[in-house]
């Protein structure tokens, strides 16, 4: 009987202890991707592989917050565990430099029952594609730019990129080539311009808008009155009131063509003003036209009345300058004499002649460099010579000219007063004269 009892012990024992590792067994493994061994109420850590890295500064994170520094190709794994049920979102938060590198991430995302070890992380050593979206384009002939690369945009495209990938850690500059026309419009780059990094997309933005410039420049020589009008392209019309910078109100298309004339000239007093400048094509706001109103001239006659002797000189200055010379006469400047001094009854009969004949004449001249002033402002330096007298006029405007006219002819009188008194002396000599 005691072997009997002793095997039927042992195969208790036997099955109690399969039993037992039963209970251990599979049920332990969890349902997550790459499970690993641990306890089945958690919490499960989360990790993976990581190959191609070649590059330095690789940073991993887990629901983007339990960061992981990466220093070389192998497994990894996180040092914060994840409750049982919780999710678990495994991203690239830096990508790797020197060289630059591109990381992506597999089986990064799930919810934890087990321990996560199949989360697949690839890096790459590779290039960028820079893309473009264009938006406002109506026009034609677009070409945009980068480096030494051209990429036309045709149609009503909206969305394009260039052939050329760049390497990452290269830098990029799109800018706009040619800009569209029929009709012309001015298309901006947004965007344009950065730092190809693995991971981060290159989308340039390109707007285009039917753009506009304004024409203007300056106006001198305008010598006022009414006002005088200027047209650009013959239609957009501006009155100008005043010398200085102008603008025209309309605006033109980028590339479109300007040209400003005058329609209306000014008056009161009149002027020719031309333009400068006025024609081209617009490629940005245009300020250098240039319109020219040439002073007003007004000739300057006068008449010279009075003087005496056959030989007289006279010599007209307007304003100290502009030197007019009468026909036939010397120049001759000579002190201001007295004007009340009497003749002298010493002469002989022909010398008294000569004294008593009166020569006068009348001079109408204009100045050869009229000036713009008006008539009422003109002084004018007159010297006068005649044989028997003399009356230099030295600074005189036209207003004080009839007074020196009267007074000229108030000493004509007298000159021949006193003439009519030498004739009456000498006849009373001869005529109580003794006889021989």
């Amino acid at each position: 009987m005691k072997p009997h009892f002793k095997s039927i012990v042992s195969l208790s024992l036997f099955l109690t202890s399969f039993v037992l590792s039963s209970c251990s067994g599979p049920g332990s493994a969890g349902l997550g991707p790459g499970p690993g061994p641990g306890s089945g109420s958690g919490p499960f850590t989360v990790g993976g592989t990581v190959t191609g890295l070649t590059g330095t500064g690789l940073v991993l994170q887990n629901n983007a917050g339990d960061s992981l520094a990466i220093a070389a190709n192998g497994t990894f794994t996180f040092k914060t565990a994840v409750a049982r049920g919780q999710p678990y979102n495994v991203s690239v938060s830096t990508p790797p430099s020197t060289p630059s590198q591109t990381c992506t991430v597999a089986s990064g995302t799930g919810t934890a029952t087990a321990n996560v070890t199949g989360v697949q992380v690839t890096c790459s050593t590779g290039t960028v594609s820079i893309g473009v979206t264009v938006g406002g384009l109506t026009g034609t002939g677009l070409v945009l730019q980068n480096g030494t690369e051209f990429l036309a945009i045709t149609g009503t495209t909206t969305t394009s990129q260039f052939k050329t990938a760049i390497p990452f850690g290269q830098t990029y500059n799109v800018t706009v080539s040619t800009q569209p026309t029929s009709p012309a419009q001015t298309c901006t780059v947004t965007n344009g311009s950065g730092t190809a990094t693995a991971g981060v997309a290159v989308n340039v933005q390109v707007t285009c808008s039917l753009g506009t410039l304004s024409i203007g420049g300056s106006v001198s020589g305008y010598s006022g009155g009414t006002g005088f009008a200027l047209q650009n392209n013959g239609a957009d019309t501006l009155t100008i009131t005043k010398n200085g910078a102008f603008t025209f109100p309309t605006l033109v298309p980028v590339n479109g063509a300007y040209k400003v004339t005058v329609s209306g000239q000014p008056s009161g007093p009149n002027q020719t003003c031309t333009v400068s400048f006025g024609t081209g094509t617009a490629a940005a706001n245009v300020t250098n036209v240039s319109v020219v109103c040439p002073a007003v001239f007004h000739p300057i006659n006068v008449s010279v009345v009075g003087v005496l002797g056959a030989n007289g000189a006279m010599q007209l200055l307007d304003n100290g300058g502009d030197n007019l010379l009468t026909p036939k006469m010397a120049i001759t400047f000579l002190p201001r004499p007295s004007l009340t001094a009497a003749p002298t009854t010493s002469l002989s009969s022909s010398h008294r002649a000569r004294k008593a004949k009166v020569a006068s004449f009348g001079v109408l001249a204009a100045l050869p460099s009229p000036l713009p002033l008006a008539p009422s402002r003109l002084s004018i330096a007159v010297t006068m010579i005649g044989r028997g007298w003399m009356a230099p006029i030295w600074s005189i405007n036209l207003a004080k000219l009839r007074n020196l006219l009267r007074h000229q002819r108030y000493l004509l009188r007298q000159h021949r007063a006193s003439s009519n008194c030498l004739r009456s002396q000498a006849f009373l000599g001869q005529r109580w004269r003794s006889p021989e």
